[in-house]
């Protein structure tokens, strides 16, 4: 099992307890802890796009150095 699915896990049987906890209907409805994992996800999604594409601007700035300023830096 992966972080990814234990987080799930424990996010959906801890909406389930939270609910057992509430007394009030209206906020039974609103499944606040799966949306609270919905929105970290994408934020998780945006840092990794951001991550990608500083990673790709690293790759293509390689290829405008020159052989002989790569040999002198290795």
């Amino acid at each position: 099992m992966n972080k990814k699915e234990i987080l799930e896990l424990t996010l959906e049987n801890s909406e389930v307890v939270i609910d057992q906890l509430m007394n009030n209907n209206l906020l039974k409805d609103i499944p606040f802890v799966g949306n609270a994992f919905k929105i970290a996800n994408i934020v998780k999604d945006f840092r990794d796009r951001i991550y990608i594409t500083k990673l790709a601007k690293f790759i293509f700035a390689l290829d405008e150095i020159s052989e002989n300023e790569k040999k002198k830096k290795k």
